[in-house]
C-alpha cells in the first residue's frame, strides 16, 4: 500500500488539509460508507506512528476482521476514498471562489423555482459585484 497513489496524495497534505479532508470524509452528506472512513483513520494512524505498517493484508484484517484477504475489496475502498479526495479538491475550489458559488446557487434556485432564494442571493451578489468594481 506504500506505493499507492492514494497514500502519496494523503502524505503530501498539510496538517490543516488532513483535518479538512477527514471532516469531509466523515460527513454523512459526502460519504455514507463506514469502511472508507475507517480506512482513512488507519492511514492517518500509520502516518503518525512510523512503526505501524500499511501492509494491505493488515489493513484489510482491521477493516474486515472475520474475512479472508480480498485485494479487490480493499482496492474498491481505496478507490472510493480517492474519489472522495477528488470531490474534496473540487469543493475547496468552489469555496475559494464565492462568486462562482453564488452563481451556482442562483442557477439552481432559478431551475427549481425558488424565487425567494433567487431574489435574496441575486441582491447579495449584485452588492458584491458593485463593491468589487469600485
Amino acid at each position: 500500500m506504500h506505493q499507492s497513489r492514494l497514500l502519496k496524495i494523503i502524505e503530501r497534505l498539510s496538517p490543516r488539509q488532513k483535518e479538512q479532508f477527514k471532516n469531509f470524509v466523515c460527513s454523512p452528506y459526502f460519504n455514507q460508507h463506514e469502511k472508507t472512513t475507517q480506512l482513512l483513520s488507519l492511514i492517518y494512524e500509520a502516518l503518525e506512528d512510523t512503526e505501524q505498517s500499511l501492509d494491505k493484508k493488515k489493513i484489510f484484517q482491521q477493516l474486515f476482521p472475520k474475512q479472508t484477504f480480498d485485494e479487490q475489496k480493499l482496492h474498491n475502498i481505496m478507490s472510493y476514498l480517492q474519489r472522495l479526495y477528488h470531490q474534496f479538491l473540487a469543493f475547496q475550489a468552489l469555496e475559494s471562489k464565492p462568486f462562482v458559488e453564488q452563481l451556482y446557487t442562483l442557477e439552481e434556485a432559478f431551475k427549481t423555482s425558488q424565487w425567494d432564494v433567487y431574489t435574496n442571493r441575486y441582491k447579495l451578489l449584485e452588492k458584491k459585484f458593485t463593491a468589487a468594481s469600485r
